[in-house]
């Protein structure tokens, strides 16, 4: 790797390939240090799955709406696609993402196994349900879905965490009271204890964050050279407006500038331009974003949400070699 070359443009150097976290059923990581573009490309997107990838057939395939509905339907796949379409570009975070950062160390993919078989379901409010860029989605970057990624069907519900953005969908139900199901409160649920009384919730949107994609964690970088810190910072249902990077441990904060504009649920890439410490030695990097009400990142993860929303700013150590 020349790092002369690499590390001042800020391109990613490493070669392109998800991360396997477990196999059967598939659980594979963006690499993020590969961040580059505004849209990540399909092979890069993560895989996250609770169960092995069903075989749906196109042709047989039904999508059933019943519940608490004037008229149930029942839809082909082929229905579906004949219907007015539209595109969004929204940002799907998994709700246990930067797990590894976390303090002592929680080990594994973190679910709870249910006692017998289940059907995963999730439910959200019919106000989120009703909003425009909430999809129905057959394509993801203009192709049709991969069987990993959902096909024929999978929801996309932007701003919520990727659990309520349900694959290989068979079966909408409207209902008059807030779902209880196993996937809803037992897991990707947290404790709501704002009024005394902890409370089982469901978890939905995405909390405000950010974080470095380069340097990557222990990388060696040269003494006195220039290199930029890239990275993307965004949230739920507000939006990215500032982003501070620390280049000592969180003793002191910089602004870094954004790449790309404000885009409701989407990301934001942002970047600073570092000159690397003449002092050989290990530095600690951090980055934190604030939102368009000014709250920022908080400065720990909060026990409540369990081993999810890991939102808080993630060290990022590095080394600085000796000449």
């Amino acid at each position: 790797m020349d790092m002369k070359t690499d590390n001042w443009s800020g391109k990613a150097t490493r070669p392109v390939g998800l991360i396997i976290r477990q196999k059967d059923p598939n659980n594979l990581e963006m690499p993020f240090d590969q961040l580059e573009d505004f849209i990540t490309p399909s092979e890069l997107f993560y895989i996250r799955s609770h169960f092995s990838t069903p075989e749906l057939d196109p042709l047989a395939y039904r999508l059933s709406i019943s519940g608490a509905v004037r008229n149930e339907l029942s839809l082909s796949y082929a229905d579906i696609r004949a219907m007015p379409s539209r595109t969004c570009v929204a940002t799907l975070e998994c709700a246990g993402n930067s797990r590894v950062f976390m303090v002592p160390p929680v080990p594994g993919a973190q679910w709870a196994k249910p006692p017998g078989p289940i059907s995963y379901a999730r439910s959200i409010p019919r106000t989120k349900a009703m909003e425009s860029n909430v999809l129905i989605a057959y394509q993801m970057n203009g192709r049709d879905l991969t069987p990993d990624h959902g096909y024929p069907l999978r929801a996309i519900v932007p701003g919520h965490y990727g659990m309520a953005s349900v694959k290989w969908l068979t079966d909408i139900v409207a209902t008059t009271q807030p779902f209880q199901g196993y996937w809803q409160t037992s897991d990707y649920g947290y404790w709501d204890d704002s009024e005394g009384t902890p409370v089982r919730r469901p978890l939905a949107e995405m909390k405000l964050k950010s974080q470095i994609a380069r340097p990557r964690v222990y990388e060696m970088l040269e003494p006195n050279r220039p290199y930029t810190i890239f990275g993307a910072a965004w949230a739920g249902d507000t939006e990215v407006t500032e982003i501070l990077i620390s280049l000592d441990a969180g003793g002191s904060w910089v602004k870094g500038d954004f790449v790309d504009p404000i885009s409701r649920h989407a990301w934001r890439r942002w970047k600073y331009d570092w000159i690397t410490p003449a002092q050989p030695g290990r530095y600690t990097l951090l980055a934190r974003a604030r939102g368009v009400n000014q709250r920022a990142q908080p400065d720990g993860h909060n026990p409540n949400f369990g081993s999810y929303v890991i939102d808080h700013p993630l060290p990022i150590e590095v080394f600085v070699a000796a000449l």
